[in-house]
């Protein structure tokens, strides 16, 4: 239903259930698990949130959550696999909400301008889309700022981020100025 896994930024894929030798193709360190299962390897570290894919489902309390369990891997030189069961609803909202939070992005920015050019079955459901535009109104700025307190020095990783963010569609999506350049 959701197709193959989908590299997403460097150190950050995003799909359905997998098995376990496609986590250790991929050198997958860390995961997030949205749903009942999750993979039975060892990891470095695992976040198991067990939710339904339902538009009355509050993903929402989980986002700071989400974003620094994927930040703190992907800072330690680790890879995130964030998987629910078909790699469509619950894992694009994680993965968009890390995206606004770690990059200062809209909602529209970080799905239409990216998201959905690097996986072309992210779809959030209605609820967990609303969730996320509430998030980038009124929430996304308190867990950006905790990003950049609880993981200094993560300068390089946002150039990086900027570059794939650019790349995927120059022309359509003006970044806010808070994210650095390229050096």
């Amino acid at each position: 239903m959701g197709g193959a896994p989908s590299l997403i930024l460097p150190g950050l894929w995003q799909g359905g259930v997998e098995d376990n030798a496609w986590y250790k193709e991929h050198q997958i360190t860390h995961v997030v698990s949205l749903g009942e299962e999750t993979p039975k390897l060892k990891l470095k570290g695992r976040l198991h949130i067990n939710v339904e894919d339902t538009d009355v489902t509050d993903l929402s309390v989980h986002f700071l959550e989400i974003a620094e369990f994927i930040h703190k891997a992907r800072m330690e030189g680790g890879c995130c696999y964030v998987h629910c069961v078909a790699g469509v609803s619950r894992s694009s909202a994680a993965v968009l909400a890390y995206l606004m939070a770690h990059l200062s992005l809209t909602y529209k920015q970080a799905y239409y301008g990216f998201l959905a050019r690097r996986r072309d079955t992210a779809c959030p459901n209605s609820g967990f889309v609303r969730q996320l535009r509430a998030f980038g109104r009124k929430g996304r700025q308190p867990v950006t700022q905790h990003l950049r307190k609880q993981f200094p020095g993560g300068e390089d990783l946002l150039v990086i981020d900027r570059m794939e963010l650019e790349a995927a569609d120059p022309r359509r999506m003006p970044l806010p100025a808070a994210v650095p350049r390229g050096k």
